[in-house]
């Protein structure tokens, strides 16, 4: 069956969806991480072949969008990728997921979206000209995302350890949440992985 591959890739999970020629859903799945800017190029085909296996061969076109994949040099190796996989698909889009959000949101007309999910972004489209702000990754802030609230919330809660000696509410939380039992116990966790969808 020919039909549209959609997918989108997060910094935590990477979604896809296959549609028949009349815009039906035949399939739907979610895979790991797509950020590409956090990962090898092994990791991304890796990915992809996941995908492949699950949607089969028969693809017509393929948009695809991701986090961090913002320069040509990353687009187009994707692309390659794609192509490979599918090789009967004729139109092969790839893109960061900022756009493809823009697009379900506004198609191609004008508008501002704010991303805030594992990462954070905003992006808007008016008279011809593309504006954005955020989205530049956990090490260098990405202010209001899952992640940057994660670890301002783990701050706080060392910071009020360290002047109290008690452990608060939040800490609670996050000592329930990963199983831990102290503060001591939960910072030898998160270092023993510190990847960003961790």
């Amino acid at each position: 069956m020919e039909g549209t591959l959609g997918i989108e890739g997060g910094g935590t999970k990477t979604t896809w969806i296959l549609l028949d020629s009349g815009g039906e859903v035949r399939r739907q799945g979610l895979a790991g991480p797509g950020n590409v800017s956090l990962l090898q190029e092994d990791e991304i085909r890796k990915l992809l072949a996941g995908i492949r296996s699950e949607v089969g061969g028969e693809i017509h076109s393929i948009g695809a969008a991701f986090a961090g994949c913002r320069l040509p040099e990353q687009r187009q190796p994707i692309a390659e990728m794609l192509r490979a996989l599918w090789p009967s698909a004729v139109r092969v889009v790839v893109a960061e997921d900022a756009r493809s959000a823009f697009a379900g949101a506004f198609g191609s007309g004008e508008g501002i979206i704010v991303i805030a999910g594992t990462g954070s972004n905003v992006l808007g489209y008016r008279e011809g000209r593309w504006a954005r702000a955020g989205g530049w990754g956990h090490i260098l802030g990405d202010p209001g995302s899952a992640y940057d609230l994660a670890h301002i919330g783990l701050q706080r809660i060392y910071d009020a350890f360290d002047a109290t000696g008690e452990v608060v509410p939040l800490g609670m939380s996050f000592l329930q949440t990963t199983g831990q039992n102290g503060l001591d116990e939960l910072f030898f966790h998160i270092l023993s992985d510190p990847s960003k969808d961790r």
